[in-house]
């Protein structure tokens, strides 16, 4: 075992490539391990006391912040070079309002039949319901276009980064090469 472990070490520090690929190699299984060890990553709440998961329609300047912080991620990855990025949503976001809700049930001595309403919480004079949380858009995909997206080594590595930064798949990520303007 010690010997093999010898062997790998050499390799590694006479081959740069070889060394980059399993760096990036690393990180990714690193990033597969954290992404299942962080409760509640990727998981969708369903039922009844809650919401779909939409929310509050994200300002442009939002949508826009995101895409030029992916921009700047990615160009800061070794090899990288130049890059442009675009995020797709599902949907737009919505706003949950608090709601109050009453139940009541009535018997005529052989079955009981129950009732139920609700009504939305109105906050101050404003008629308006009372926010109570906000459910961000869906990522659909994204799509990323670098002068370094031909480079297996940097696919790799925007791919772990761009997935594990929106907690969505691998296979909703695209990089490719940016073409040379003429």
């Amino acid at each position: 075992m010690k010997d093999i472990l010898v062997k790998i070490r050499s390799r590694l520090a006479s081959d740069k490539k070889l060394l980059l690929i399993a760096g990036a190699g690393v990180l990714g299984m690193l990033l597969l391990l954290l992404s299942e060890l962080v409760p509640g990553s990727g998981e969708r709440v369903s039922g009844e006391q809650s919401a779909p998961e939409t929310l509050v329609t994200l300002p442009n300047e939002s949508l826009e912040t995101l895409e030029q912080r992916l921009t700047r991620l990615v160009c800061s990855i070794d090899g990288a070079g130049r890059a442009v990025v675009m995020v797709s949503f599902e949907d737009e976001g919505e706003t949950v309002y608090a709601r109050n809700s009453a139940e009541s049930a009535e018997s005529d001595g052989e079955n009981v039949k129950s009732s139920g309403q609700s009504e939305y919480v109105l906050a101050g004079d404003a008629k308006q319901g009372m926010p109570l949380k906000s459910l961000y858009p869906s990522v659909r995909g994204v799509a990323v276009v670098c002068e370094g997206g031909d480079s297996s080594a940097v696919k790799q590595a925007v791919l772990d980064s761009v997935s594990a930064v929106l907690g969505i798949s691998r296979a909703d990520v695209s990089v490719v090469k940016m073409g040379s303007d003429k």
